[in-house]
């Protein structure tokens, strides 16, 4: 594991960090951060574990595994954005309870290992799926939905070129 701790401006700079690399690991809580380094591993060609918590709920996702979606797919417009269907919660605004991060690194850890360890522990990697996490639901805290590459999407048109 290696460890950026600097501010990335640019696509191309982020993505030439990341190509010497097997896997980004996203957790950071910022959207622009989050979509840049969306770009950047599209551009680098290299699979984006994303997780991230606020308040008593998490989401866990691969994108950018080939035939599969990337952030834009699944979230065309950054929370924020002028086209922005609707406001997304922030940590600095609604906080996250603490064990929610230790639950959410956790599984992302795993996700991790099983990407990187290759056969069959990748192949039941979360390809394809979104892994919702909720503490309020005490029935079924986790669950997945499936999810696809979105036609017309311009960083996958990218990584296709």
């Amino acid at each position: 594991v290696v460890a950026y701790p600097r501010r990335l401006t640019g696509v191309v700079e982020a993505a030439e960090l990341i190509e010497k690399h097997d896997l980004v690991i996203d957790c950071t809580d910022a959207p622009g951060s989050r979509y840049l380094m969306n770009a950047a591993a599209v551009t680098a060609g290299k699979p984006l574990l994303a997780a991230s918590a606020v308040g008593l709920s998490g989401q866990i996702a691969v994108y950018g595994l080939p035939d599969g979606p990337c952030l834009r797919c699944v979230f065309p417009d950054a929370p924020g954005s002028a086209d922005a269907a609707e406001p997304v919660a922030s940590c600095e605004e609604n906080g996250v309870l603490g064990p929610i991060c230790g639950v959410i690194g956790t599984l992302a850890a795993v996700e991790a290992v099983k990407l990187l360890a290759g056969g069959g522990l990748a192949a039941s990697s979360l390809r394809g799926r979104l892994l919702l996490f909720d503490a309020m639901d005490p029935s079924q805290p986790c669950r997945t939905v499936r999810i696809k590459r979105r036609a017309g999407c311009p960083c996958c048109e990218r990584r296709a070129q």
